[in-house]
């Protein structure tokens, strides 16, 4: 797990990064093309063949950045997580969480 940061638009976005296992980015591809939603040019990493696992966090305007440098610091220090669910999300319009699956403990869990 590595925290990950990207600009966009002025602001600057936050998200966790898990290993990106052949069996989660291919349930991934299996989602979005049973869906067969369009894809945005401006969501890159939402075009088939280029998505890769991420736990989005927050957005900050680039200006404020210096407010959150304690919050950061620990979010570097974290290196595992539990996920317990994922949900597939929408962006047009206001975000909504279309569908969310609970995931079963495995025996790797914590």
């Amino acid at each position: 797990m590595s925290l990950a940061d990207f600009r966009q638009d002025g602001r600057l976005g936050y998200c966790l990064l898990p290993e990106a296992s052949e069996a989660l980015v291919g349930l991934h591809a299996q989602v979005r093309a049973k869906l067969a939603w369009g894809f945005e040019p401006w969501r890159e990493m939402d075009l088939p063949g280029s998505w890769w696992p991420h736990l989005g966090l927050f957005w900050v305007p680039e200006s404020q950045e210096h407010l959150i440098s304690k919050s950061l610091q620990k979010l570097r220090e974290i290196t595992a997580v539990s996920i317990e669910r994922i949900g597939l999300l929408s962006f047009l319009g206001p975000m909504r969480v279309l569908e969310e699956v609970e995931l079963e403990r495995t025996e790797s869990s914590p």
